[in-house]
């Protein structure tokens, strides 16, 4: 009979790595499913770079710069040890930045953003003397309502997807269409949801597969070469998680496993649930009766110790009795701090 490994202690591999007893997989393994190594990290630097609320934070691929967006309607690389700011750029959002991202194979130069004016913005890092001598900024204004999540994939450099309160994913294709200044415009519409959406996250192992939450707390998924811009619904699965059925608990972060097996769901002033979607089988019910009964995926709720779901200093969970209740969340009219932070055991 093979008894099981024991598995590695985090900090006794942090001991080994020195002389070569324990590699970076050694690390990584024992990092994995960790609660006392999470509930240890604690505040290391502080990278005051912006003089707004920061809204969206992304590494680069080697994990060298960070890239932010904030109140201030800047776009800045910063790189985290050194706090070194590398790009200041002023962009022509003309609202709070929630979301910015790198597209793949851009050696960190291509970025696409989006505002709570509705404006989706691709900037290419390289052509700013360009944009600076009068060419017009690469402006989408199809969304009819705030955008609130732009997202790429690892494979396609030319392409993302936006989503936000009209109810809709849009897909954009930079090789077809440059900017877009029809507000309301229907040509990139990839899918209308019955709601605002409020996240997504496409499967790392099948990026045809789209998971989308919507501002009644509900999850569903998408097969993105099946649905249909001209119709509501097509979902192949949709739920909510037990404890917010009907409570319209709004969903701020969705996360797939690596290999696409389980999704990480994260609701506003509520904890952060994972949901095995490997142990259900696909639905082949239509949308309405998947909506009226939703098949929920076996499901385990998340906290840590010292966690708070939502962002920003009044967002700690002494503070959210009244949202627990129902009721608004103290200070969620207040602007939040302008610094990023990184933790450290």
């Amino acid at each position: 009979m093979v008894l099981p490994r024991k598995r590695k202690r985090v900090f006794d591999v942090l001991e080994q790595r020195p002389y070569g007893v324990a590699s970076a997989a050694d690390l990584h393994t024992a990092s994995k499913d960790c609660a006392g190594f999470v509930e240890r990290l604690t505040l290391c630097h502080r990278l005051p770079v912006h003089t707004g609320c920061v809204n969206s934070i992304w590494w680069n691929t080697a994990g060298t710069l960070l890239l932010s967006g904030s109140d201030d309607h800047h776009l800045k690389l910063t790189e985290p040890y050194t706090a070194r700011v590398v790009v200041d750029h002023q962009t022509a959002h003309r609202a709070n930045i929630f979301s910015a991202k790198f597209l793949p194979f851009s050696n960190d130069s291509k970025i696409v953003s989006c505002s709570g004016d509705g404006a989706v913005l691709y900037t290419d890092l390289q052509d700013l003397p360009c944009v600076s001598a009068g060419r017009p900024p690469q402006l989408y204004l199809c969304p009819a309502g705030t955008t609130y999540e732009v997202l790429t994939w690892d494979s396609e450099p030319h392409c993302f997807l936006s989503c936000g309160e009209e109810g809709a994913v849009r897909s954009y294709d930079l090789r077809q269409h440059r900017a877009c200044s029809v507000r309301g415009c229907t040509e990139t519409v990839l899918l209308w949801a019955d709601r605002a959406v409020t996240t997504m996250a496409l499967n790392p192992a099948s990026v045809w597969e789209l998971a989308v939450a919507t501002a009644d707390g509900a999850v569903s998924l998408y097969d993105r070469r099946m649905v249909q811009p001209q119709q509501n619904g097509g979902a192949i699965r949709q739920w909510t998680a037990p404890d917010f059925q009907g409570t319209g608990r709004r969903i701020t972060a969705l996360k797939y496993a690596t290999g696409g097996r389980e999704l990480l769901v994260s609701y506003s002033a509520g904890d952060i649930y994972l949901f095995d979607l490997a142990e259900t089988e696909t639905s082949s019910e239509p949308a309405a009766a998947a909506a009226a009964q939703p098949a929920r995926p076996p499901v385990k709720r998340l906290r840590l110790r010292g966690d708070w779901s939502d962002t920003g200093p009044q967002a700690r969970p002494e503070r959210l009795g009244a949202a627990a209740g129902g009721g608004e969340r103290e200070g969620d009219a207040e602007e939040g701090g302008a610094t990023m932070e990184e933790g450290e055991k």
